[in-house]
């Protein structure tokens, strides 16, 4: 409870209103969602890409005297 209400205090001390400091904080929350959302998926990607052309371009060593049943 005190921690809340020494932010609250610091928030009256300026001259912001706690709404708007509130939707700057949910803004850059969302901001900061979306970049690291962004950035996830690429990499995912990459690792995907990578693994198709590794299970691509790899192929498990079978003798050639072998014969397919």
């Amino acid at each position: 409870m005190q921690l809340t209400d020494c932010w609250k205090h610091k928030i009256q001390s300026t001259n912001y209103s706690p709404e708007l400091v509130c939707s700057v904080v949910v803004f850059l929350s969302i901001i900061i969602m979306f970049l690291s959302y962004i950035c996830l998926k690429k990499t995912f990607t990459q690792y995907l890409l990578r693994r198709q052309k590794s299970f691509l371009f790899v192929r498990p060593n079978v003798p050639k005297n072998v014969e397919l049943l």
